[in-house]
C-alpha cells in the first residue's frame, strides 16, 4: 500500500513523505527479526528485572560483552548457568530480551507500539524455541511468555494452545497452569480455572504457594470464602504473602455469619 500511494504523488513533497512512511515501515519490521536481540540493550530498570540467569546469559552475548553490565556478573556464575541450562544456552538471550520487551509492551503509550512489541515477543521466542529441546524447562518458560503475549493480543486460544504444550512437555511444572487459571478467570470462567488449579494441585507441581494463592482468589470470586481463607492460609504457610488477602476474607466471613444471624 505505501509503495503504490508514493508513485501516485506528484509533488516531491508528498514523494519525500510516502518514502519517509515507507522506512518507518521497513524499519519496524527489520526490529521485529529475532536478530535484533543481538543488539539489545537493556535500560538499568529492566536489567535489575532479570533473574541471574538472564544476566549471566546476557554479558555473554553479542549485544551484552561490550555493555555496562559487562563486569557485573562473575565468570564462574555464568558459567554454572551454562551448566545447569546446556540445551538452551545458545538462544537464551532472545528469550531475556523477550521478557524485557513484554513489559515495555504492557507500558506501551499507544496500541501501534504494544502491538509492536506483541509481535516482537513472539518473534524472539520462537527463535529460542527452534534451537531448544522440549525437555529443557526452558522450553516451558519459552511457553508461557508466548502465552502471555498471545493473550495480551487478546487472542486467549492461541495462549491457551501454548500453555497446553508447556504441560505436555513439563507436566509438573507450575507457572503453565497458574497462567491457565489467571486467563480463564479472566474470561469469568470460575469453573474452569478451578479445574486447572485442582490438576495442579493433583500433581503437586512446582510453586504451590501459587497456585493456592489463586484458588483463594477463585474460592473468593464464588464467594466461598472459608474455602479460600483456608487456601490462602496455606499459600501463606508456604512463604506467600498473605495478610491483606486474610484479613478480607476474614471481613466477609463475618459480614456473611452476621447475615446469617438476623
Amino acid at each position: 500500500m505505501f509503495k503504490h500511494d508514493a508513485w501516485q504523488e506528484r509533488s516531491h513533497g508528498k514523494w519525500s513523505r510516502g518514502l519517509g512512511v515507507f522506512a518507518g515501515v521497513l524499519l519496524l519490521s527489520l526490529q521485529s527479526t529475532p536478530s535484533h536481540a543481538l543488539n539489545f540493550n537493556p535500560t538499568d530498570a529492566e536489567w535489575a528485572t532479570w533473574g541471574d540467569m538472564c544476566r549471566s546469559r546476557y554479558v555473554v552475548s553479542a549485544a551484552g560483552r561490550g555493555s555496562r553490565f559487562a563486569n557485573r556478573i562473575a565468570n564462574s556464575d555464568v558459567e554454572s548457568w551454562r551448566s545447569q541450562v546446556p540445551g538452551a544456552w545458545g538462544s537464551l538471550h532472545h528469550y531475556c530480551a523477550a521478557k524485557v520487551v513484554l513489559s515495555r509492551a504492557q507500558a506501551a503509550l499507544t496500541e501501534q507500539q504494544k502491538q509492536h512489541h506483541l509481535r516482537r515477543v513472539l518473534s524472539e521466542v520462537a527463535f529460542s524455541k527452534a534451537r531448544t529441546p522440549t525437555t529443557e524447562i526452558t522450553y516451558a518458560d519459552y511457553l508461557v511468555l508466548e502465552a502471555q503475549a498471545h493473550n495480551a493480543l487478546n487472542d486467549p486460544t492461541a495462549a491457551l494452545g501454548s500453555l497446553a504444550k508447556a504441560k505436555s512437555y513439563h507436566p509438573n511444572y507450575g507457572p503453565p497452569y497458574s497462567l491457565e487459571a489467571i486467563i480463564r478467570r479472566k474470561s469469568g470462567d470460575l469453573d474452569g480455572a478451578k479445574q486447572v488449579l485442582d490438576i495442579a494441585l493433583a500433581k503437586d507441581v512446582s510453586g504451590l504457594s501459587e497456585i493456592h494463592y489463586l484458588m483463594a482468589i477463585v474460592y473468593r470470586d464464588k464467594k466461598q470464602y472459608e474455602t479460600a481463607l483456608t487456601h490462602a492460609e496455606k499459600a501463606e504457610a508456604l512463604g506467600y504473602p498473605m495478610t491483606r488477602l486474610r484479613y478480607s476474607l476474614a471481613r466477609k466471613i463475618a459480614d456473611q455469619n452476621k447475615t446469617a444471624s438476623n
